[in-house]
């Protein structure tokens, strides 16, 4: 895109860069706004547990090292280890209670940062910014960015997935072939999920130009396959107890609605039919997100998007 096309003026980088500065700051400006006003509930308690503080504490009442309480605690949990080591490191340097939600804050913007780099690649300049500006106003992204949970690392390894895969695929050096291959393996430490993205770049390996990439990324799911079969070994019973403790019985069509109604409106919608309206919002922009991509005969990014949404629910549909 020229950088001469006019945007509310004459000059279109310095009003772009200045578009680009004043989203982040509303987007950092609500994260922060009221963050301690109400205290820790029952899922964020269980994050707590496992900050630095607590398992001093802890520690030092029963002549414990850190590592085995750290451990004892992960026993009962049915999360991966992530999010929790993530934590105990960030309130080692700040441990007071008023700071921990601030973890979620910064990780929150970073995930709004690699999205913008993403969406650079599906979309022009204008649009980037809509797409930013709308994550950036998420109900669902403000409403994790204040809670000390682990959504939110997941939010961000999701967008750094996409980034690095795709300036992996665009780049002619290997250094993003490794950092993605990293993010990827660090992923599964924090939702196995989130291989979706990388399974989902799969089909862009149809263009002939970019299938010289194609062993690097085989090696890549290999390794994902294999560590997600060993940690799917190792963590079999904690699956099952879960499965049968936690999932819904029978999933059917209107908890998959309901699924996008929270990608949408988060927890912010105040009746059912709002809600409803929501869900199938959220349907009807993926679904007009897929054709204009068609339409562009961008067949691999409609795919692509599609996949990192139709995956994780075809896993929790299967299984």
């Amino acid at each position: 895109m020229s950088s001469d096309r006019p945007f509310f003026g004459s000059s279109y980088q310095h009003r772009y860069a200045a578009a680009v500065a004043v989203i982040f700051l509303v987007a950092g400006l609500l994260r922060i706004h009221q963050i301690n006003r109400f205290d820790f509930w029952f899922d964020e308690l269980a994050s707590k547990k496992f900050s630095y503080p607590y398992i001093s504490a802890h520690a030092a009442q029963y002549s414990a090292s850190h590592l085995q309480l750290f451990l004892e605690k992960m026993r009962p949990e049915h999360n991966p280890p992530l999010y929790y080591l993530l934590v105990y490191l960030y309130s080692f340097i700040f441990p007071a209670d008023q700071s921990l939600r601030l973890l979620s804050v910064v990780l929150s913007m970073a995930a709004l940062y690699y999205f913008y780099r993403l969406a650079r690649f599906f979309l022009d300049e204008e649009s980037t910014l809509v797409a930013t500006g709308i994550m950036a106003l998420s109900p669902v992204q403000l409403w994790y960015a204040q809670e000390l949970r682990g959504a939110v690392l997941d939010c961000f390894l999701a967008c750094c997935l996409g980034h690095y895969f795709f300036c992996a695929l665009t780049g002619e050096k290997n250094f993003y072939w490794y950092i993605f291959g990293m993010v990827a393996l660090l992923s599964l430490f924090a939702n196995p999920l989130l291989l979706a993205v990388v399974f989902a770049g799969g089909f862009f390996f149809t263009e002939k130009k970019i299938q010289l990439q194609l062993r690097k990324w085989l090696w890549i799911v290999f390794l994902s396959f294999m560590l997600i079969v060993i940690g799917g070994i190792f963590y079999y019973s904690k699956i099952t107890d879960f499965a049968r403790h936690y999932w819904l019985e029978r999933v059917n069509w209107h908890d998959i609605i309901a699924t996008f109604g929270i990608f949408t409106a988060g927890y912010s919608a105040w009746t059912p039919s709002m809600f409803k309206f929501f869900s199938y919002a959220g349907i009807a922009g993926a679904v007009l997100g897929g054709y204009f991509f068609c339409r562009d005969r961008r067949p691999g990014c409609a795919l692509f998007l599609a996949s990192g949404i139709i995956l994780p629910i075809a896993v929790m549909w299967f299984f």
